[in-house]
């Protein structure tokens, strides 16, 4: 069985069919949250995850649209969440907050519990933190987590049975990662592979240019999806 790992699609459909592109013969989808905001897609990328039937937990960012749609305002200039909730049908902005926080699932006959973070952008670094997390988001031991979140793609065990991972985003990296390809991860027949697609960034870099959101959010945007000539030789 093949189960695609995604993380922090931030309204990329792009990037989205770009990973889907590679991974179409995947047996099912789950997602570790942040299906929307910083992207020009939030509509595309929830019906997309309807459309493969994907295993969704609610990610921070899917929450601020969902309070965005919510309480909307008539001002031009506003930030990225506001302009990704005002691209939402009733349908759309009815389903995110339906997303559960955590969720466990069974992968080639070995449980993982998925959420989308553990504690601000902080990770689990002892054995002790990592089963006392469990106990307090799936009310139970679980020896496997899938997080997403940080935008940082990887698998860390803590014991021989122990491990946390997260696939990374299929939308953007952090500010010292110049990688700017989709990341993702696959469990296929008990192993873990932490993959990337490449896709064009250019269209992204160009709608951040021209949409109607604050300077802030605008920057963040331009970085994520600009020229960057001295990170295509890093990201080898």
């Amino acid at each position: 069985m093949k189960t695609l790992l995604l993380s922090d699609l931030h309204s990329n459909i792009a990037a989205l069919e770009a990973v889907w592109n590679k991974e179409h013969d995947a047996d099912r989808v789950l997602c570790a949250g942040d299906i929307v905001d910083y992207g020009p897609h939030p509509a595309e990328c929830v019906d997309w995850m309807i459309a493969h039937d994907a295993t969704v937990v609610r990610g921070n960012h899917d929450e601020s649209v969902v309070g965005a749609f919510r309480h909307p305002t008539d001002d031009e200039i506003v930030p990225w969440r506001v302009h990704n909730a005002r691209k939402l049908s009733e349908r759309h902005g009815g389903c995110l907050p339906n997303l559960p926080v955590a969720c466990v699932v069974e992968i080639d006959g070995i449980e993982y519990g998925m959420t989308h973070a553990y504690q601000n952008y902080e990770i689990i670094r002892s054995l002790e933190g990592f089963r006392s997390f469990c106990d307090s988001r799936f009310g139970r031991t679980i020896h496997r987590i899938i997080f997403g979140h940080t935008h940082r793609r990887e698998v860390h065990y803590l014991a021989d049975d122990t491990l946390r991972m997260n696939p990374g985003s299929s939308s953007y990296r952090r500010q010292d990662d110049p990688d700017q390809r989709a990341h993702y991860a696959v469990i296929q027949d008990g192993q873990i592979s932490l993959r990337a697609a490449t896709y064009p960034v250019e269209p992204l870099y160009e709608y951040a240019r021209q949409a109607r959101v604050v300077d802030s959010d605008r920057n963040y945007a331009l970085y994520f999806w600009g020229p960057r000539p001295w990170a295509e030789k890093r990201a080898r």
